[in-house]
């Protein structure tokens, strides 16, 4: 329910075209996926070494998902990136 009203509140643009998020699987990665995975064609890179695919549900059908360290996979052009992925101690 918080995400709902959370979008309520933005009243910024959604991207188009190719979306990239890395550390898609992680809490802040996961809500941004879920945010926009309708606006734009959405790729999502995650290596699962602290993220889980379940943050990614409610939005597995509706993107590309692609498990791996975003530095070794190839990936398409895209139009925006969310880099949100990174090295934990």
């Amino acid at each position: 329910m918080w995400r709902e009203k959370t979008l309520e509140l933005i009243n910024a643009p959604r991207p188009k075209g190719r979306v990239l998020i890395t550390g898609c699987a992680g809490f802040i990665g996961s809500w941004l996926a879920e945010a926009l995975a309708d606006a734009a064609e959405m790729y999502c890179v995650d290596n699962l070494s602290t993220g889980r695919l379940e943050n990614l549900s409610a939005v597995l059908e509706r993107v590309v998902f692609i498990k791996g360290d975003v530095a070794e996979v190839d990936l398409p052009r895209f139009d925006v990136a969310f880099h949100g992925a990174s090295l934990t101690d």
